[in-house]
């Protein structure tokens, strides 16, 4: 997957569906409020760090890799990516948690 690196963090740039993964995978949204909350706070630093997915969940995000890098894509919310997931699953009949 094609993603940028930001504060030390791996952000997908245009995560979508082709199919769900057959394993467990840890999907987390990132947005500027949880980068400066992940400064101060060591455990919400590591979920995000061992996330399996980061995706970028504000034009914060989007924004500073444009300003940044010149890096054009965009944001997908964590609310727009949960829809994915259920439609998707529903679909086949899956499970979600």
């Amino acid at each position: 997957m094609d993603c940028f690196h930001l504060m030390g963090y791996e952000i997908q740039k245009d995560y979508c569906f082709n199919g769900l993964p057959n394993v467990k995978t840890v999907i987390s949204a990132i947005t500027p409020h949880s980068l400066v909350v992940a400064q101060r706070d060591e455990f919400f630093q590591e979920a995000l760090q061992q996330s399996n997915i980061l995706i970028p969940d504000g034009i914060g995000i989007v924004l500073s890799a444009r300003w940044l890098w010149g890096e054009r894509f965009r944001k997908l919310s964590g609310d727009d990516l949960h829809l994915m997931i259920l439609r998707v699953l529903d679909a086949k009949k899956g499970r979600c948690f």
